[in-house]
């Protein structure tokens, strides 16, 4: 995507709609011409100043839990499971 819009709501929007990539229009025109290249070659590519606020909110998602995973556990199990949790 190809835009002016760097509103979170924005980026998120496209990400969630399977967008391979985030730029916004004052992109140097040989930088645009990369990215096209790599989006092109399957993969994808934010702007900087866009990546900063995917990265914030990658690290603030909490896990689900999932009580079926751990319900096999021994004690001791429960006790690692737990540390590792806290490290």
């Amino acid at each position: 995507m190809l835009t002016t819009f760097d509103k979170d709501e924005n980026v998120f929007d496209a990400i969630r709609s399977a967008a391979s990539g985030y730029l916004l229009k004052d992109i140097a025109p040989e930088d645009l011409r990369h990215a096209i290249c790599v989006v092109a070659d399957g993969q994808s590519l934010l702007a900087p100043s866009i990546t900063g606020k995917v990265m914030h909110a990658a690290a603030s998602v909490q896990t689900r839990a999932r009580p079926e995973l751990v319900e096999g556990l021994s004690g001791r199990g429960h006790q690692i499971l737990a540390a590792i949790g806290t490290a």
